[in-house]
C-alpha cells in the first residue's frame, strides 16, 4: 500500500490527461523588475514554448471550463546584495484537480522537476529566463512523450 502522499504512477504519467493548461507566473519583487526580469516577459517565453509544442494554453476562464485541466505554475526568486549580485532560484510546477477518498477534491502539485539555483550579476538578471526554459523544455519533452505512447 502506498504511504500518504505517494503515487502509483510515475510523475511523467501524471501528465497523460492533460491536454489543456493555464500559466501561473509567481509576481517578481520590484528590484527584481527593474534589473530587467519581468513576470511579463517570463509568463510571455512560458506560453510561447507550450503553444509551439503543440500544447493548449487557455486563459483562467477557459481553463476551468475544460475536463482534462492543469497548470503551470512558475515561480522565480532572486535576491540582490549591495553588490549587485544576485542570487536566483527557479522552481516549475504543474498542478491538477485530484479527487479524495471523501468525494471531494483538490488541487496538487503532481509534476515538478528539479528547480534550478545560482548566482548572477544584476546587469544580466533577465538572463535567468533562460534556467525557466529549461524546465519548460522539460516539462513539454515529458508531456510529448506521455501523449506520444
Amino acid at each position: 500500500m502506498p504511504a500518504l502522499g505517494q503515487s502509483k504512477v510515475s510523475t511523467e504519467q501524471t501528465l497523460a490527461h492533460l491536454e489543456v493548461f493555464d500559466v501561473i507566473v509567481e509576481d517578481l519583487d520590484e528590484d527584481t523588475e527593474r534589473h530587467g526580469l519581468t513576470k511579463n516577459a517570463i509568463e510571455t517565453d512560458v506560453e510561447l514554448a507550450l503553444r509551439r509544442s503543440g500544447i493548449k494554453v487557455y486563459s483562467n476562464e477557459e481553463w476551468l471550463d475544460s475536463p482534462s485541466m492543469g497548470y503551470l505554475y512558475v515561480q522565480v526568486n532572486a535576491f540582490g546584495n549591495s553588490n549587485g549580485l544576485y542570487v536566483f532560484h527557479v522552481h516549475m510546477s504543474v498542478n491538477q484537480m485530484v479527487y479524495l477518498t471523501t468525494g471531494d477534491y483538490t488541487y496538487a502539485q503532481t509534476y515538478s522537476p528539479p528547480g534550478r539555483f545560482g548566482t548572477i550579476g544584476a546587469a544580466n538578471l533577465r538572463d535567468v529566463r533562460g534556467s525557466v526554459k529549461d524546465l519548460v523544455n522539460k516539462f513539454i519533452n515529458d508531456w510529448l512523450k506521455v501523449h506520444q505512447e
